[in-house]
């Protein structure tokens, strides 16, 4: 094995480490902030709308509980969250062209805490008018589930300590993410994918031939579906994994091309399999 796999195992490894420490207080957070770079008067209310015609990205910071993004017979951007009785409202504000939407005002202070229990869940529902397109959807959390359906992306980055990754019937560009632990699952058309992860399991299915997907895992399985005829050239740099796929290929010393090879794969991981699978009419987006 290559001297740089094993320092990014060696890295992985005590990253999962320091991760997990992190998610047994800091899950727990009572308020949730944003970013030092926020500036501006925001609004603190459970309910908000924004312009659609000129909000082109979206952020979201959220400390517990599900997102959830998706077109609707609308007119502008709406977002609404659902939480318990007496728990302090989302805030946001529309900067340039950016919709910014946080957990609870920067006037709380970000603490640990030891209980999950500690941190209200409060459920984020997103919708935009039909046809309109994000450009940038950044997403931070804690300890949340993002689900996004239908829905037009240029470019989506996402760091989170604990939850899902759930994309159905979408179509973008370039997903950059970091993860601790949690199941990622993509359905739709890709074209690059960049992950991070400590701990997870990947299910991407695709009805286009992506031009990268480069995934860095202590631990956890990829399994990718690509429409027939799409090439591709997978290399896998593991201590513990095995590779398999359904393609006709020709096997390479750390992996196998299929077809032209212009889908570039690799996977570095403390223990993990990948596994490529044609597309079948039993491979669908799950609602």
């Amino acid at each position: 094995m290559k001297a740089n796999a094993i320092i990014r195992i060696i890295l992985f490894s005590i990253a999962i480490v320091v991760l997990l420490s992190i998610l047994g207080v800091g899950i727990a957070a009572k308020h949730y902030m944003f970013d030092n770079d926020f500036s501006g008067e925001y609004t603190a209310s459970s309910t908000g709308t924004a312009d659609a015609d000129t909000v082109r990205n979206i952020s979201i910071e959220w400390a517990a509980g599900t997102i959830t993004m998706r077109p609707a017979d609308v007119t502008e951007l709406t977002f609404t969250e659902t939480c318990p009785e007496g728990t302090d409202p989302m805030v946001w504000i529309q900067s340039g062209d950016t919709l910014k939407v946080a957990y609870v005002s920067q006037d709380s202070i970000f603490h640990f805490g030891f209980s999950s229990h500690t941190t209200p869940s409060k459920d984020l529902l997103i919708e935009v008018p039909r046809g309109w397109s994000c450009g940038i959807l950044d997403v931070q959390i804690a300890a949340a589930d993002l689900n996004v359906d239908s829905m037009t992306i240029g470019k989506v980055d996402f760091d989170g300590a604990s939850g899902s990754f759930n994309f159905v019937d979408c179509a973008v560009e370039a997903i950059d993410m970091d993860t601790a632990s949690g199941d990622v699952k993509f359905c739709g058309t890709l074209n690059s994918l960049e992950c991070d992860a400590a701990s997870a399991d990947c299910e991407i299915v695709l009805s286009n031939c992506p031009e990268r997907i480069d995934m860095d895992m202590a631990s956890g399985d990829l399994d990718l579906t690509l429409p027939e005829g799409c090439g591709f050239d997978a290399r896998m740099d593991a201590l513990s994994g095995r590779m398999d796929t359904d393609f006709e290929i020709s096997k390479t010393s750390n992996g196998f091309v299929c077809g032209d090879g212009s889908c570039r794969i690799d996977i570095s991981a403390m223990s993990g399999d990948l596994y490529i699978h044609k597309s079948t009419e039993a491979k669908k987006c799950d609602h």
